[in-house]
């Protein structure tokens, strides 16, 4: 051995001590204290449990730059209704970037993409931090607001397509409904904390006429809990797999040419514009027409994500037993119906708004939990990045055009229409309409083909002997 080599090894032997130390530190709190040698955190174990809580600062970050706080900023602002409904569907806007976020993604690898992507996405905010104090107009303002949204769930969706493919790679499959059912219950329940803090500030901001201040404190503290998550997101397991990258058309073209991709992405278009109606006018009418605060809104989301906590442990182990469509068909059915319940509330009679958060929660938890798991389940892993892609663009297309043309429909109604011998709140009847739209996208789910998975009857079965769904879920 070479004399310079006997030399280093003491220091190559302390900067492994050292190293380890450090790394040993820095997931102590995500992973529990150092194991023995023969009980080691498996690189991907540690994975799941440092996504998991990225995932959480992450919604608490998107609780701070979009829905509510959008909302918000739209209201003061002057915005009409075609401009709150924009706002409300930019994220749907930005999934028609999905078809390239799955070309990156095959080109340069799961995890690159998602930490240019993401990283790049969640400091686009500073725009916002000196906004109302550089003497612009209300309109100018709005307009920087849109784009700055716009170009960061734009740069989302490349981040969160790769993330996808990257993630599909480190899960195994067995494991995917449970974790990912638990790891989405988590991060909702965050994100709705951040968004019930935040909403308790804009309200405590407009009784003191501050609220401008309060928007752009909220945009700061997006940015800075967006360098945290992408420095998490670094430290995450790549795993070792040949890449073939697929040029995009041959991906779309085999894509494409599944038939069980094909009549998941029929579902999903019908489905994304039969929900996208009314996606971007649900905090509007719970705002202005029944007079809640922001914190109530917040209080809302928050009691639908602890349902959704509550339930996806259920849902995730009936997908990893019985496939993603049967859960898929069953929630599309119970959630085509809950529109419905927002017919009963008035600013006297809110019952039905908590009634909606358990419910809502319940089957909601199911449906997200199959959606995202039935691309992974149709596709190898060359070809996922264009199935996700494609999912995506059915998804978030629609859903955009679709609230657009809500928009457009709320402000031609008359300020109380007469349905039925009774007079209505505008927005009731685009509930309605989304409503009878679901019961029509479900029963095309019902078309919806999986390999390898149970019929419907085998989850109703399940669902009515509760003592068999136990027994059979907890294997």
């Amino acid at each position: 051995m070479p004399e310079h080599a006997q030399l280093s090894q003491p220091v190559v032997a302390s900067h492994v001590r050292a190293t380890r130390w450090l790394r040993s530190l820095l997931l102590t709190p995500l992973v529990g204290p150092p194991r023995p040698a023969h009980m080691s955190v498996s690189p991907v174990r540690r994975t799941m449990a440092i996504s998991q809580w990225e995932g959480m600062l992450a919604d608490i970050y998107a609780s701070l730059t979009s829905g509510t706080i959008l909302m918000a900023w739209g209201l003061h602002l002057g915005a009409g209704e075609v401009v709150l409904a924009l706002l409300g569907v930019v994220p749907f806007i930005a999934q028609l970037a999905q078809l390239g976020a799955g070309a990156l993604t095959a080109h340069f690898g799961g995890r690159a993409t998602t930490l240019w992507g993401i990283g790049l996405a969640r400091q686009l905010f500073w725009l916002l931090v000196p906004l109302p104090f550089l003497g612009l107009s209300h309109a100018v303002q709005l307009t920087v607001v849109v784009c700055v949204a716009l170009a960061a769930a734009v740069l989302q969706v490349v981040g969160a397509t790769a993330w996808s493919h990257w993630m599909g790679d480190v899960v195994p499959p067995r494991l995917r409904g449970r974790y990912f059912g638990r790891r989405s219950a988590a991060v909702l329940v965050a994100g709705a904390i951040g968004s019930l803090a935040a909403s308790l500030l804009l309200d405590l901001s407009r009784r003191h006429h501050v609220e401008r201040e309060a928007l752009c404190a909220l945009s700061l503290a997006a940015v800075t809990l967006g360098a945290v998550t992408t420095l998490m997101l670094r430290r995450q397991h790549d795993p070792a797999v040949t890449r073939r990258p697929v040029a995009l058309r041959e991906g779309v073209s085999a894509a494409l040419g599944d038939p069980h991709v094909r009549r998941m992405l029929l579902f999903l278009l019908l489905w994304s514009g039969a929900i996208g109606v009314a996606v971007p006018f649900w905090g509007p009418f719970m705002k202005r027409d029944l007079q809640l605060s922001f914190t109530l809104l917040a209080a809302h989301q928050l009691g639908s994500s602890i349902v959704r906590l509550m339930a996806a442990p259920l849902w995730g182990r009936a997908v990893d037993r019985l496939g993603a469509r049967p859960v898929l068909v069953f929630c599309s059915f119970a959630t085509a119906a809950i529109p419905l319940i927002w017919l009963l509330p008035t600013p006297d009679r809110l019952w039905p708004v908590a009634v909606d958060a358990v419910i809502a929660g319940f089957f909601w938890s199911g449906h997200g939990i199959a959606t995202f798991q039935l691309p992974l389940a149709l596709s190898d892993r060359h070809l996922r990045p264009y199935v996700l892609g494609l999912a995506g663009m059915a998804t978030g297309g629609m859903v955009a055009v679709a609230g657009l043309l809500g928009g457009l429909l709320a402000e031609s109604l008359p300020a109380r229409p007469l349905l039925f011998g009774r007079e209505w709140y505008p927005l009731q009847l685009l509930f309605i309409l989304t409503s009878a739209a679901r019961f029509g996208s479900a029963l095309i789910a019902l078309r919806v083909t999986e390999p390898g998975s149970a019929p419907v009857a085998g989850l109703l079965g399940l669902l009515r002997r509760p003592g068999a769904a136990q027994a059979t879920l907890s294997r």
